[in-house]
This record gives C-alpha cells, sequence and structure tokens, in this order.
C-alpha cells in the first residue's frame, strides 16, 4: 500500500512539472509570437571575453586555440567557422560566430559577429631565480637550475657561465636568446659570489671585494640591413580561352563480305588418264545423284575420277563496322593568354641590427680579509 500511495505521489509530481512547462513554454512562445523581428535580432547577442575585436595571441609550437575560449554567454543557437586555429602559423585569422533563432512563425533570424586573431611572434621569457646567491668554495653549482626560458620556438639559446667553485671570486651566469634573422637579443644575468667560509667567519675580519677592473659596458652601433624582395616567376592567365560548340555528323563506316562454303570438283578421266569431264559437288546435290552414280551416266569409257577442293562464294553482305554519330566539340575561336609574371613572395624590408664594436668586460677583482 506504501508502495502504491509512493508510486501515485511521484506520477502526480511529474504532472505538475510537465504541465508547468507547458505553461511556461506556451508563455514564452506567446512573448516571441508577440515580438518583432527586430527586437529578436537584438537578443540574438553573444558575449565576449575580451570585447576587442582584434585579439593577440603568442606563437605556439603543436597547439590549437578555441574560438569558443572568447565566449561567455549567448542567446540561440552560435556556430563559429573556423573554431580552432593553429597558433603556431603567424598570421591573420578571422572567426566568424553566427547566432540563429527561429522565431513562432518559423522564420530563421541570423546575426554574425567577427572577430580578428592575430598570431604573433612570441620573444623569448628569460627567467632568473636570483639575481645574486653567495657560495662557498666547493659548494655544488648546477647553472640549468638556476634560469628557466619560455616562448623560445625558433630563437637560439646561449648560455655563458664561468663559475668555478674551486677558486674564490665574483662569477656570471648570462643567458641570452638571440634571433637568428634579425640578431635581436634578450638576455638576463645573476652574479655567483665564491668566498672562503673560514675566511667569512672569523672574528673581527670581513671579507671585502677589491676590484682589480671595473666592468665596461659594450659600446657598438646600429647598423641598416636591406633584404631584397624575393619572389618567382609564374605563368599566370590574362584572358580566358574563348571559343564555341560545334556539331559534326560522322557517317556510318562499313565494308562489304562474302560467305562462302566448301565444295569439291571431280574430275572423270579414261584409260589413258585423260580428264575426259569435270563437274561441282553443288551440281551433283542438285541433280540428287553421287559421284559414283553420275559416273554411270557418262558410259564405259569413265575408268574413274579425282577429287579437288574448293570454294565458292555464295553471299554478298554489308559488316557494319562504327554506326553513324553526331559528335559535339569545342572549337577554339581565340586561344588563352598566358603571361609570365613576378609574383612577389616577401616584400623588400630594412630592419637595425646592433653591431658590437668592443664587447662587454666584467668586472675582475679578489676577495680580501680585513681585520680590525
Amino acid at each position: 500500500m506504501a508502495n502504491k500511495r509512493k508510486k501515485l505521489l511521484f506520477v502526480g509530481a511529474m504532472s505538475v512539472l510537465i504541465i508547468i512547462g507547458l505553461v511556461i513554454g506556451s508563455q514564452k512562445n506567446y512573448i516571441y509570437n508577440r515580438l518583432s523581428d527586430e527586437e529578436v535580432y537584438e537578443r540574438l547577442k553573444i558575449w565576449f571575453n575580451p570585447e576587442d575585436d582584434e585579439i593577440e595571441l603568442f606563437q605556439k609550437l603543436n597547439e590549437q586555440w578555441s574560438g569558443w575560449k572568447l565566449v561567455q554567454g549567448y542567446n540561440g543557437v552560435v556556430n563559429i567557422e573556423p573554431e580552432t586555429i593553429d597558433l603556431s602559423k603567424i598570421g591573420d585569422y578571422e572567426i566568424t560566430y553566427t547566432v540563429t533563432a527561429i522565431n513562432n512563425g518559423d522564420k530563421e533570424l541570423v546575426k554574425e559577429y567577427k572577430k580578428i586573431i592575430k598570431v604573433v611572434e612570441a620573444h623569448p621569457q628569460i627567467l632568473m631565480k636570483e639575481k645574486n646567491i653567495v657560495l662557498h668554495l666547493n659548494d655544488y653549482f648546477e647553472e640549468d637550475e638556476w634560469y628557466s626560458v619560455i616562448n623560445i620556438i625558433d630563437w637560439q639559446l646561449i648560455v655563458e657561465c664561468n663559475v668555478d667553485t674551486s677558486e674564490m671570486g665574483k662569477y656570471y651566469l648570462t643567458v641570452k636568446a638571440v634571433n637568428p634573422r634579425t640578431l635581436e637579443t634578450i638576455q638576463d644575468e645573476m652574479t655567483i659570489d665564491v668566498i672562503d667560509e673560514s675566511m667569512e667567519n672569523k672574528d673581527g675580519c670581513r671579507l671585502l671585494w677589491v676590484v682589480d677592473r671595473e666592468e665596461i659596458a659594450e659600446k657598438g652601433h646600429y647598423a641598416t640591413i636591406n633584404v631584397e624582395q624575393q619572389g618567382h616567376w609564374q605563368w599566370v592567365l590574362i584572358s580566358d580561352e574563348v571559343g564555341h560548340y560545334e556539331t559534326i555528323h560522322h557517317e556510318e563506316i562499313s565494308h562489304m563480305e562474302w560467305d562462302s562454303e566448301k565444295f569439291y570438283w571431280y574430275s572423270y578421266y579414261d584409260e589413258t588418264n585423260e580428264v575426259r569431264f569435270v563437274i561441282a559437288s553443288y551440281e551433283l546435290e542438285e541433280m540428287g545423284m553421287s559421284p559414283a552414280e553420275y559416273g554411270a551416266t557418262l558410259g564405259n569409257w569413265v575408268k574413274g575420277f579425282l577429287i579437288k577442293p574448293d570454294w565458292r562464294y555464295t553471299n554478298e553482305h554489308k559488316v557494319v563496322d562504327r554506326e553513324a554519330y553526331d559528335e559535339v566539340i569545342w572549337v577554339v575561336d581565340k586561344p588563352a593568354v598566358w603571361e609570365e609574371q613576378w609574383i612577389i613572395d616577401c616584400e623588400a624590408y630594412s630592419y637595425q641590427v646592433w653591431v658590437v664594436d668592443q664587447p662587454k668586460q666584467q668586472e675582475i677583482g679578489h676577495w680580501e680579509n680585513i681585520c680590525d
């Protein structure tokens, strides 16, 4: 009884929910039915993050970017074309967002949004864990543990390190990223002081770094590099071929053939072996006689007969090699015109590079223990 009551309550609750849904749906349809197309268009909205029509993304290897990442919310059915772009290829990509809805009059309403995604070259970022550290003699130092680089892509990474923890001194770890096309350089540096722990802890004394040669800054100048236009020759269609179709009638082609049948010549001869009479087998057939019967009618002079095979033509008839037909052909009135043109692959451009006249020289010195 309890289970039956539960079932009745569940069915009743579901019925109420269905009725509420139908009421809401009918009210919604009633509301939309009263809206003009312009008002429905106003409701077909997408909320973007960010709001800009042009968005810059850094180039990345082997990564797809989805256009849905810009969408915060929307009304209607949204279609994105293209839905993803390849971040490994630098360039501009136009993404179209199409929002559609169907009003109660079964009319499809469409609204479009466009965004330009600019995939730009990503400059490397060098992250140094520290700008300066202090080590004691024979301490462990591994240069790779003190820096990281992101967005390196096709830049060249150069790491310079002169650390020797077996001797006291001031050392440097320099990390550079160089663009091989423009020679643009991004770099960062950290200083490593290697000292003797026993000297550092001596009572009444302090370690002092004495500069023997001050650091000398790099000197140089900017030079302009001119890159010539790059391209290739290609045949380009200037004007299309002009012509018309014509119908050509081809007559039937045939030849005559003869039917033939095999027959025998019967040569009758006498005691002197002289042939006295010749008759064909088809003539004997017409008379209804065999060669022997026919020989008996010739008289006592017949000794025998010789047989010689041959052929005769009985009927001539036509053999069709090709039926008559019509062929539609293209007749050229004016041939197409092609011209070899220079296609520009890359416009001429210039860029500035830094030319080093005097390289940077780092500070050189030594540690001294100054005691009171």
